[in-house]
């Protein structure tokens, strides 16, 4: 518990708080500009169905990627005091959860595929963004709970690789809505493989997938809990809604 204890405050010392916070701002600064140029690219090129199908599918990832942050909210909070073990149990859930949400995901393709003839192909080609954000999303809550200036910088890496693919994919070489979706898939992919390597270069731990009763009792406690929080449902409802409607028009 002591040696814990020293690991945790030796830790804090490398927090970098105004750094960190001066990363964060400015990433924050930088997506708003990258977003209005990305929303720019896609609504020009892209025909009114097509901007409607990249809405949905879209909001339907954002609805079963949120899932991750459930337990992953908790699991920040113990890897900064030193409980590794349950960080190793929360990638572990993110494992298990990642096939349930690409099987939504492909039924919710294949329904809207008979009602409008199109679509399948395009939520088959946004699947990996699923799995890859299960792992950013671990690697989020590693670099929120010990280096937060990491999580900026990864910011930055994803915003631009996406603007850039956006620009080649879409304006240039006119792929319209495949090349949207596979501007975000590939920014992600780029993005996560960024947060990794600058995780290991910080000479943070990784805890590895691994099953135990305690983590596996306290994530679970605290999802219960979670799920009875009212933002959660109302973020849940404003979704569904969303992706009903569009379903439906």
């Amino acid at each position: 518990m002591a040696n814990a204890g020293t690991e945790v405050e030796d830790d804090a010392k490398l927090v970098r708080v105004r750094y960190s916070t001066i990363i964060n701002y400015v990433s924050q600064l930088y997506r708003l500009f990258v977003a209005i140029g990305f929303t720019i690219i896609v609504t020009r090129k892209l025909s009114i169905a097509e901007y409607g199908l990249f809405t949905t599918i879209i909001s339907l990832a954002a609805m079963l990627v949120i899932i991750y942050d459930i337990w992953g909210y908790w699991t920040q909070r113990f890897y900064a005091r030193g409980r590794k073990e349950i960080a190793s149990t929360a990638i572990l859930l993110n494992i298990v959860y990642m096939p349930i949400a690409v099987f939504i995901f492909f039924l919710t393709g294949v329904y809207y595929d008979r009602i409008l003839g199109l679509g399948l192909v395009f939520f088959i080609l946004f699947m990996p963004r699923l799995v890859i954000a299960g792992f950013n999303r671990y690697f989020n809550s590693i670099s929120l709970s010990s280096r937060p200036y990491i999580l900026g910088k990864v910011n930055i890496i994803y915003e631009t690789a996406r603007i850039v693919l956006v620009y080649l994919l879409v304006a240039t070489l006119y792929l319209r809505l495949a090349g949207a979706l596979a501007s975000i898939v590939i920014a992600s992919i780029v993005a996560t493989t960024s947060h990794y390597v600058l995780l290991k270069r910080a000479s943070l731990e990784i805890p590895k997938p691994r099953v135990t009763r305690e983590g596996l009792s306290i994530l679970l406690s605290n999802f219960y809990r979670n799920c009875r929080n009212t933002r959660c449902y109302c973020r849940w409802l404003n979704l569904c809604i969303s992706i009903i409607k569009a379903i439906r028009y």
